[in-house]
């Protein structure tokens, strides 16, 4: 299940990517020209290697590189043109090196903006999805270091954070009252850092030109209701009259809440989905043996469960205007709070009539867990889904397998 989920989300992120998205936007030339029109806007996760842009009054899209252009502003992104040196050290453990020093590789790239002023604040994350942030003053750009190494110490290799970063942006910021002593209690991360810069501004009497916005997750509160369809089967390595049994199909009524987690970044396309269900589902059958011509056997097995049940959905919504469509892939876990598990076995014989009620499944399982997947479409607040689940089952006999198959139609709606 979780190779299933990661190659989905690669796949997700592939075809993310893939998608068109062009709204205004504004390229700054190397010659500080401001040209308007519009930017294909995939609201990066990682920094873009390249940007299209079509210019106002034409159709031709032209694709800038860092080193053609000296910035672009899209939505509520400035990205600055930069060549760079970036820390390249490795991030794996068993590879670290015994140097404090990183290791720096030239690029040009764009650098996404956090704070623009006195002192500007730059973000950069790359194909492995390491962080990297850069401190810009007097027009010179570097990152600020946050490496690890080791240290060798008595024959025992220690693990060191540098936290170089803090020491250069003491050298950097020391002209500020009072900051010191926020930097030495300062994480790598873009939320202090983004308040450290805003304060060294305003320390310095200037308003940034430009801060960036903080991304939040949303939440969205989602009311579900629809229709389920379920079918169980049963297989056993010993004689079992349940394997024999054919049980009609169960058509209920369901019904839940539900909470939407929307990722920043990515326009918002993905999202975690976390459903409480109530579903209910039952079954009869009935199965006929006979031990000779005089005696007859007939067990009629009867099952009504009442399950409270966690959806957990990986989401990709494809950004639309009017209509978006939607697929999901993920778990379920479910718990019986209601369980008639019955079996009335009745032996008829030639002298004799006889009728007894045992239980059907003799190690009922509770906890039930599944895998499950939908596509769906949104309009406005709306969304119609269908979805395919494949569960475990009640049983925890070690020679009886039971396996649920169940498909829902729902409606939801969310706030």
């Amino acid at each position: 299940m979780k190779t299933t989920i990661a190659c989905l989300f690669l796949f997700i992120n592939a075809f993310a990517i893939a998608q068109k998205n062009y709204i205004k936007g504004v390229i700054i030339t190397n010659d500080n020209d401001t040209i308007h029109g519009t930017i294909n806007y995939l609201n990066w996760d990682k920094n873009p290697d390249a940007v299209q842009f079509v210019k106002e009054g034409t159709t031709e899209e032209i694709s800038y590189k860092p080193i053609q252009i000296k910035a672009f502003i899209v939505a509520t992104d400035y990205y600055e043109s930069a060549i760079v040196a970036i820390d390249n050290s490795t991030k794996q453990l068993e590879h670290l090196s015994h140097s404090p020093d990183p290791v720096m590789v030239k690029d040009t790239v764009f650098l996404s903006a956090y704070v623009i002023g006195k002192v500007g604040l730059y973000y950069f994350k790359d194909k492995t999805d390491r962080k990297h942030f850069f401190i810009k003053k007097n027009n010179l750009m570097q990152e600020l270091i946050n490496n690890y190494f080791y240290f060798y110490n008595e024959g025992i290799d220690e693990l060191i954070k540098s936290e170089k970063y803090k020491r250069q942006l003491i050298m950097e910021m020391d002209d500020c009252e009072g900051i010191i002593d926020d930097i030495k209690k300062l994480t790598y991360t873009s939320v202090e850092l983004s308040r450290l810069f805003k304060k060294y501004n305003l320390c310095k009497n200037v308003t940034p030109l430009f801060v960036k916005k903080r991304e939040k997750f949303i939440f969205e509160p989602t009311l579900i209701a629809g229709f389920s369809s379920t079918k169980f089967h049963f297989e056993s390595t010993v004689p079992n009259y349940l394997q024999e049994a054919h049980f009609n199909r169960s058509s209920d009524l369901v019904f839940g809440i539900a909470v939407n987690i929307v990722i920043p970044r990515k326009r918002k396309a993905l999202s975690l989905y976390n459903e409480f269900m109530y579903k209910s589902y039952g079954a009869k059958a009935d199965v006929t043996t006979y031990f000779d011509s005089y005696t007859r056997f007939d067990k009629h097995y009867i099952f009504d469960f009442t399950y409270l049940k966690l959806v957990t959905l990986l989401r990709y919504i494809h950004p639309g205007k009017i209509f978006q469509p939607f697929f999901n892939i993920g778990i379920t876990n479910g718990y019986a709070i209601k369980i008639l598990n019955t079996q009335i076995v009745e032996t008829t014989t030639a002298y004799n009539y006889r009728s007894y009620t045992i239980p059907a499944i003799s190690d009922f399982r509770k906890y039930e867990q599944g895998a499950i997947g939908g596509v769906g479409v949104f309009y406005k607040h709306f969304s119609l889904e269908g979805r395919f689940e494949v569960g475990n089952g009640m049983s925890t006999t070690a020679y009886l397998y039971s396996t649920i198959k169940s498909y829902y139609l729902l409606l939801a709606f969310k706030f």
